[in-house]
């Protein structure tokens, strides 16, 4: 037979707290009482060793008489004392200080303290201090009655070591054996820290934070793919808990959510319970040049966004409410000879989620085919209905008959977007429990996003773009956006995370996308050369690498310019524009992005109120598996988007379905909502302190192409200072003090090319200064 394995002390430990379980408590309550009893352990013996007399009674008692102990503890607390300071002395004082510390580190999950080398370290403390005060201090006197100050132990261990190695040399190894002790107690290198700190000693010794482990997520299995997200609960409770809202707090410290939990006593309100073939051009972008815009860029501060006070607050109306769908539910089902009846409630902030147990031997076929008719007896618009993970009952999505709004203050403000370190976090809105959801767009790592009018797509796409800013500061992240309809994105010009103008022509959106690819395949090149297989790794080995290995990457590379690479978000607010215009250069850009682009930091985000197969091609859905679709006009438009019917069945006004890549489960989500004027304010405050930042190199590339395919904006002007608008252009280089190609080309409404004849030609004057990367050039004429 094979020999038992033998378990260790945090083991058994914890084999103990599941065994010893009458009550049935969680892991989580077992360790906090297991946590309480150590620490009253700890307590007790402190205090009896602390009130200790050798006048009371104990096992190896010294005093005349038995009498009444007067030690803290009674009678346990002196005979315990008793013995420790007998075999001890006063080293025992050190026993009760490892039981707090292993019982504190079993109640955080971390490492027991009082186990593995420590356990060595604090019995060797223990033993070479009894050897060092029985070496010094002979006896003690208490209560007219001397006891040996290191007891028995430290006695006999001093006697054996000064008969054998003399007098020097006990002191040198029980010296030795006291600085080994406090290495395996604190775990640290206390001679090379001392070293360091001789040899610095001006320099603050840096403090290390510990990272808090993030909450693991429960899967959830359903073979339906719309199913909700929820803890998964025992089946075995027979009550289960009301459960409001989840409550979100109003400042990024706090780190938990604690909604408050009530109890009813009628019978139905028990069911509410607690809640996922030319060349190719030289595109070369300005990273390493100094930005002013992201030096000293200041994000905009939370308090633009709106938030929803009250949204963790149950009424007495909406139990009502609940109580009232939930009986009705039940007669609804009777009406088509299906019996069962409704054991939960999970309250959501647009729909709530009925958990129905039908009757043994009822076929989910036939409830499914009956959600149109239960939807009529509910009088609502529209019901989802899903199996429940590790339940045999139904989870029914119904309407709530008052909605609750959804502020995009609510999600940004909430631990999971807070703590969060990408700079391409999406607040995107609340699952059907009540939680906030933010999702990285690096791991999606591209959006492809559908919607009918109304529905809440260009809502969505704003929330995207706050998040990305409310994160990231302009040289983490540079934004191309496409808004053929001119009042969507326009109103995001200026802000410095725009890599170019807002682009509202079509064929220059084409052209855009073309560019995008020259520079996925630059930086791929460059990331062959450092030997990397992502941007971070580019970035990090930038950050790292000396003058020679930056020089060597230049060369080979055959750019001048090269730097850390930002993320580059492409957003396209209406894909079908672009398809009518150009269908298999966009298509094939898409293509290309959409494959690779993922690993050079380029992300593409596409929009369109119309996926129909013509706009949405079967090349663009296979490459992008990360969908939201919105409430659309018919069944075929959600097969196209999300390759399953139901969101013709959405509420509309932000209620959406969210489809995650490697999956085929739905989750749906009541998108965040904000206002025009919180991205007014947001994109005001952003330019306060910051000034636009383009890359002239992208800008001019694209305006040639443009230029060059349409035939020119104006015919050629032999000198430029000839041009009808150069007065113009001088007098806005003067008023502004400084002035750019891409200036000129909005102010004086002109092609690229030419607004860029005419600030050479001003420099050709004198009258500005020469080209300084990305910055606009300084005004050197006459005030």
């Amino acid at each position: 037979m094979p020999k038992p394995k033998s378990l260790s002390f945090r083991d058994s430990l914890k084999l103990w707290t599941r065994r010893v379980n009458p009550l049935h408590l969680s892991e989580d309550y077992s360790r906090e009482v297991v946590f309480a009893i150590l620490a009253c352990m700890s307590c007790f013996v402190f205090l009896s060793l602390l009130s200790y007399s050798p006048l009371d009674p104990s096992q190896v008692s010294q005093s005349s008489p038995p009498r009444t102990p007067q030690n803290w503890g009674g009678y346990l607390g002196s005979h315990l004392a008793g013995v420790l300071v007998y075999y001890l002395g006063i080293c025992s004082l050190f026993l009760p200080i490892p039981l707090p510390l292993m019982s504190y580190n079993y109640l955080k999950r971390q490492p027991l303290a009082f186990a593995g080398s420590k356990f060595y370290g604090w019995v060797l403390l223990i033993l070479s201090t009894s050897s060092l005060v029985a070496r010094h201090v002979t006896t003690i006197p208490h209560s007219g009655i001397d006891f040996p100050a290191a007891g028995i132990v430290g006695d006999h261990i001093s006697r054996f070591l000064i008969l054998n190695i003399g007098h020097v040399g006990h002191e040198i190894l029980a010296i030795t054996a006291l600085f080994c002790s406090f290495i395996l107690i604190s775990r640290r290198p206390l001679i090379s820290m001392a070293a360091r700190s001789i040899k610095k000693p001006s320099l603050p010794k840096p403090q290390l934070s510990n990272l808090r482990k993030k909450k693991k997520m429960k899967p959830a299995l359903s073979p339906d793919p719309i199913a909700e997200e929820e803890p998964t609960t025992k089946s075995e409770a027979p009550d289960i808990e009301i459960k409001p809202l989840p409550q979100v707090p109003s400042s990024p410290s706090e780190n938990k959510m604690k909604p408050e939990t009530r109890s009813i006593a009628k019978p139905l309100q028990d069911l509410f319970k607690k809640p996922q073939s030319k060349s190719e051009p030289l595109v070369v972008l300005n990273e390493q040049q100094p930005e002013p815009a992201a030096k000293d860029y200041q994000p905009p501060p939370l308090s633009l966004f709106k938030t929803n006070e009250h949204s963790s607050k149950m009424t007495e109306e909406q139990r009502l409410e609940f109580q009232e769908t939930a009986k009705q539910l039940v007669a609804a089902f009777g009406e088509f000879n299906i019996t069962g009846k409704v054991i939960a409630i999970q309250p959501g902030p647009v729909v709530a989620v009925y958990e129905f147990q039908p009757e043994a031997g009822t076929k989910l076929s036939k409830m499914t085919g009956l959600i149109e008719d239960i939807a009529l007896a509910l009088k609502v618009d529209s019901i989802f209905i899903h199996p429940v993970s590790g339940k045999r009952a139904l989870g029914i999505q119904v309407p709530n008959r008052k909605r609750e709004i959804v502020f995009l203050g609510d999600i940004v403000k909430a631990p999971g977007f807070q703590k969060s370190t990408s700079p391409l976090t999406f607040a995107m809105g609340k699952n059907l429990s009540g939680e906030p959801i933010s999702e990285d767009l690096a791991k999606m790592p591209h959006l492809l996003v559908a919607g009918q009018t109304g529905s809440g797509k260009s809502v969505a796409i704003n929330s995207l773009l706050c998040s990305i800013i409310l994160k990231s500061k302009p040289d983490q992240v540079k934004m191309v956006l496409v808004d053929p309809k001119i009042l969507e994105l326009k109103i995001y010009e200026g802000i410095p995370h725009l890599l170019m103008p807002v682009i509202t022509e079509a064929p220059k959106a084409s052209l855009a996308l073309k560019w995008a690819c020259y520079e996925m395949d630059r930086r791929y090149k460059l990331m062959e050369l450092a030997r990397v297989r992502h941007i971070s790794g580019f970035n990090e080995y930038w950050q790292k690498a000396n003058t020679q290995e930056r020089q060597r990457i230049k060369v080979l590379s055959e750019q001048d310019k090269v730097g850390e690479l930002p993320f580059i978000v492409i957003v396209i607010d209406e894909l079908a524009d672009l398809m009518l215009t150009a269908p298999k250069d966009v298509e094939s850009s898409i293509q290309r992005l959409a494959q690779k682009a993922r690993a050079s930091g380029i992300h593409l985000v596409l929009a369109t109120q119309r996926p129909s197969v013509d706009v949405i091609t079967g090349v663009i859905k296979a490459n992008l598996p990360c969908r939201i679709s919105f409430k659309v006009f018919s069944r075929g438009d959600s097969r196209t988007i999300l390759d399953s019917m139901g969101a013709e069945r959405l509420l509309g006004k932000g209620d959406m379905l969210f489809l995650k890549p490697g999956t085929s489960r739905l989750h749906r989500i009541q998108g965040a909502f904000l206002e025009d004027h919180e991205v007014v304010s947001m994109v005001e405050s952003i330019k306060e302190d910051s000034e636009e930042c383009f890359d002239e190199t992208a800008i001019s590339w694209i305006e040639e192409e443009y230029e060059r395919q349409s035939g020119g904006d104006t015919p050629a002007v032999g000198d430029s200072e000839e041009d009808p608008k150069w007065d113009h252009a001088i007098a806005v280089a003067q008023k502004q003090g400084a002035v750019s190609a891409s200036y000129l080309q909005r102010t004086l409404k002109i092609g690229y090319n030419r607004a860029a004849r005419i600030v050479e030609a001003m420099e050709h004057q004198g009258l500005v200064g020469s080209a300084d990367g990305s910055k606009p050039r300084k005004w050197l004429g006459p005030t």
